[in-house]
């Protein structure tokens, strides 16, 4: 190589390490980019610094500050309409999947109302926030203002604005007096354990124990006031009743079977009841039974089929056994024999949808189709535990190959997968769908399957929410650090809104229906899950991250929007007790339309009054 070349490539190597070297002494990479203190990074290195910290292919932060960086103010309208359209798949996801699963768990397994409210219902209006707790304070994106701020501002919207919105709308909620107590006074504790942890400016291993242990001893005064319920109740009924009550041998039917609509499109006849059966009498025995209508399609050559016995039906049947399989199917899984347009009716959701929901069903749809063959759905005859109600084959085929796959990859978003792992899941994932290929209709029909259905469908639609909100949690960080807006306020305010309307939908849609009762009780006792064990956990895996043990509160302690927060929730608590503690001498404790109206204003002012203090600042 002649010298003059060889001497020019010295030179080029030295200025380039002269220039690697300046770089490295004004910012020291990546240890000093860590997304918690992203917003000190210089901007010249946010691009490299969000790229060497990014954990997957889809990433908002690279996408603003490397993607967009010369278009930042069409990459923040493009982040919020993503932010828009994830919280519609958070409600949509916890409406569609997880509160069905819970409700389905809670009548199958017999499980009391207030005790399922104060539980299952409770964590599934809760997930969302769990989530976002988790991905604030343990995530690779971890802000605390966002987990702070979020907690707290969803209680204020569930326990503060719902209940009053719910109050005003049933023009007076009138609801059980000790259960409400009970929750109000378990919240206020929570409330001021939350204060503490906020004032100190850090959580440890012990303080994230003794909140899921409070939790628990909530769980445990729960069972014990029902069970003692019941047993007043109980008491109650045998002084006011002592008549003996006929046993269920002596009662006698009045009303035979209704038929299913396959069995009158088949043409086979009606059925009597059997006369070797003991306690039910034919017509010829002179019992008169009234007529019973089964429901049949609209083009169907009988528009209502009477279906009351009489001796000239004829009560044959096929013994080849084709009846039978026809009978299989009278009540199937959603996507049962559907046509390509049904199937894509159900992936969505479109035929109960509005404009503004087809028009993101379209936008989303593969996140919705991805959803549908990793979450169990099942019928309304499903739900209702109808004995025919049977799943489809290719739909059990697709949930065993494929939810094995989606765990994989929830848990890759949080530790690191080798590719033998993947190797090994995805021929576990065949050989399930293998087996449940070979599942009779009749085991397809049993409510055991069904059940394991609904506890997949609880366990994976709770991981859709985990993985929605860690994205949630990622957009609303870029949108902090480039408005400059605290974590505080986007916690308190958007992420607490975001995470809060499945309480919001699904409460006023309960109240509506007349179970106010039920409705209210989940404004209270779904903020103690979300502070108790959103909170609890998050920071207690957080710790276990840390190399400390411990997380800090940094980011809120230079802001008042949470010291607000925390006061107009004591306040709107300490009204709530004192409404409930007027009435002496009733079990019953009446919200009436006008504190539902002061409710609302409370939480109003709150919200003008953080915007007024972020926009001064």
């Amino acid at each position: 190589m002649p010298t003059p070349m060889l001497t020019r490539l010295v030179l080029v190597l030295v200025v380039a390490g002269s220039v690697a070297m300046a770089h490295t002494a004004a910012f020291i990479f990546p240890d000093g980019c860590g997304r918690s203190q992203f917003a000190n990074v210089p901007a010249i290195h946010r691009c490299s610094c969000a790229n060497a910290t990014r954990v997957s292919s889809v990433d908002a932060l690279s996408f603003h500050y490397c993607n967009m960086h010369a278009h930042p103010q069409a990459s923040v309208l493009l982040l919020c309409v993503m932010l828009c359209l994830m919280f519609y798949i958070v409600a949509d996801t916890t409406s569609r999947f997880l509160v069905p699963a819970v409700t389905y768990i809670a009548s199958a397994t017999k499980m009391d109302p207030s005790v399922a409210g104060a539980t299952l219902l409770a964590f599934a209006n809760g997930m969302p926030d769990l989530i976002s707790a988790i991905a604030s304070f343990s995530g690779h994106s971890k802000h605390a203002g966002f987990g702070v701020g979020g907690l707290l501002g969803s209680g204020l919207v569930v326990s503060c604005f719902t209940l009053g919105y719910l109050a005003f709308l049933s023009n007076g909620a009138h609801i059980n007096k000790r259960p409400f107590m009970r929750d109000v006074a378990f919240y206020l504790v929570a409330l001021a354990g939350l204060v503490a942890v906020y004032r100190v400016g850090y959580v440890t291993v012990q303080v994230s124990l003794m909140a899921l242990g409070l939790y628990a001893l909530y769980t445990v005064s729960v069972v014990r006031m029902q069970h003692s319920t019941d047993e007043t109740l109980s008491n109650e009924a045998e002084a006011a009743d002592p008549v003996e009550k006929p046993s269920p041998a002596e009662t006698k039917p009045t009303t035979p079977p209704v038929v299913g609509p396959a069995m009158l499109e088949q043409g086979g006849g009606v059925p009597r009841p059997d006369k070797s059966v003991k306690g039910v009498e034919t017509p010829s025995q002179g019992v008169e039974y009234p007529p019973t209508y089964a429901e049949v399609a609209l083009d169907s050559p009988s528009s209502t089929v009477s279906t009351a016995p009489s001796s000239d039906v004829d009560m044959s049947f096929d013994e080849s056994g084709e009846g039978e399989r026809d009978a299989d199917d009278t009540v199937t899984s959603p996507t049962h024999r559907a046509s390509v347009r049904g199937y894509l009716a159900v992936v969505t959701g479109w035929n109960d949808a509005t404009l503004v929901s087809r028009c993101i069903a379209v936008v989303a749809f593969p996140v919705f189709w991805a959803r549908h063959v990793t979450v169990p759905l099942l019928t309304h005859a499903s739900m209702d535990h109808d004995p025919r109600a049977c799943l489809s084959r290719v739909d059990v085929v697709c949930w065993a190959f494929c939810i094995p796959l989606f765990v994989l990859y929830v848990v890759y978003r949080v530790v690191a997968v080798s590719h033998e792992l993947v190797m090994g899941v995805a021929a576990t994932g065949l050989v399930l769908a293998f087996v449940a290929a070979l599942l009779s209709a009749e085991t397809r029909r049993s409510s055991s399957v069904h059940l394991a259905g609904m506890a997949l469908a609880l366990m994976t639609s709770s991981m859709w929410v985990f993985l929605v909100g860690h994205e949630i949690v990622a957009i609303l960080h870029v949108l902090g650090v480039t408005l400059s807006i605290s974590g505080g306020t986007l916690g308190i305010l958007v992420l607490a809104w975001g995470n809060s309307m499945g309480d919001f939908f699904g409460n006023a849609t309960l109240a509506r229906q007349g179970h106010v009762q039920m409705a209210s009780a989940a404004c209270i006792a779904g903020p103690i899950f979300n502070t108790l064990v959103g909170g609890g956990l998050s920071l207690l895996l957080g710790c276990f991250r840390s190399k400390e043990s411990t997380v800090a509160l940094w980011s809120v302690s230079e802001k008042s929007t949470l010291r607000s927060g925390f006061c107009i929730l004591l306040v709107c608590l300490v009204s709530l007790l004192v409404v409930g503690g007027q009435v002496q001498h009733t079990h019953r404790v009446s919200l009436t339309k006008w504190f539902g109206v002061f409710l609302m204003g409370l939480y109003s002012v709150f919200c003008v009054a953080t915007l007024a203090e972020e926009t001064t600042s």
